[in-house]
């Protein structure tokens, strides 16, 4: 866990506060960071939240990362979680088990509303209730928070009220997804 007690932090910068050294300014941190919170009973099961001090948004963004749905890392989204919980909102970043033979895109979705079902019972405890949602990934993430998005918004936890795909796909028709060396893995993943 990071806290940081932004008014113990609230001195103003200046110009005598930057020097040419190679010190390094540390702005006031405006969330609480929770990392590696374990969201369902499976290994990749786990999430990084990040809980606005100021409690401006009672909205969630919930960052779906990428790889092709066989790799990938919550890890590329902290950049994102931390800008969106600076303005105020709760953001979270999640890992969800890898698409194989055992593992199918329903799987994926069931971990999704596994992880939105966590964070809101965990910030109650912080007198946030938790009343929208906005999933946002890049590529198989992007698919992964339309699909839901629209597949799963009336038994989502929370409300989806939005989305953002950056490079989705969207047919999964196209014969590029069904190769020689793929087709199995593709049709047991998408059926």
């Amino acid at each position: 866990t990071r806290k940081q007690d932004v008014s113990s932090n609230s001195s103003s910068l200046t110009t005598s506060n930057i020097s040419s050294s190679s010190s390094s300014i540390e702005a006031p941190i405006l969330y609480d960071e929770k990392v590696d919170l374990s969201y369902g009973e499976y290994e990749r099961n786990k999430l990084n939240l990040y809980i606005p001090k100021n409690k401006a948004s009672n909205g969630l963004v919930l960052f779906i990362h990428g790889g092709a749905w066989i790799s990938g890392d919550k890890k590329d989204y902290y950049d994102s979680c931390k800008i969106y919980s600076s303005y105020g909102y709760l953001s979270a970043t999640m890992n969800y088990r890898y698409a194989s033979e055992d593992v199918t895109c329903e799987d994926i979705l069931n971990d999704i509303t596994s992880a939105i079902t966590f964070i809101k019972d965990y910030v109650s405890s912080y007198d946030i209730d938790v009343d929208g949602l906005m999933l946002g990934g890049h590529s198989a993430g992007g698919h992964l928070s339309l699909l839901y998005g629209y597949k799963c918004k009336d038994i989502s936890p929370v409300p989806v009220k939005g989305i953002i795909s950056l490079a989705g796909p969207t047919d999964l028709t196209h014969k590029s997804y069904y190769t020689s060396e793929t087709k199995d893995l593709a049709y047991k993943i998408f059926s």
